[in-house]
């Protein structure tokens, strides 16, 4: 478990690199929040959100739900419609 951690850290370092390249800022909370959503979609789920570079639409929804994981204290998995 501890190399998924490091992976994805890993992952979400060279993704700042690169944005520091271009000389493009970085929302730090919104970099935060999607590093986290890979670590537990892999740790948890066994799945591969890879929120840091592509917007895959479940992350497309639950961000439209007004944050991932909640709006209103309603899950985002309400919005989809799975229950």
């Amino acid at each position: 478990m501890v190399d998924m951690f490091g992976e994805c850290t890993l992952h979400g370092v060279s993704n700042l690199q690169k944005q520091s390249m271009h000389g493009k800022p970085v929302e730090m909370e919104n970099f935060f929040s999607r590093l986290a959503l890979d670590i537990i979609g892999k740790a948890v789920f066994n799945y591969e959100f890879d929120s840091l570079t592509t917007d895959d639409p479940v992350i497309k929804v639950c961000w439209g739900c007004g944050g991932v994981g909640r709006v209103g204290g309603v899950g985002c998995v309400g919005c989809v419609g799975v229950e």
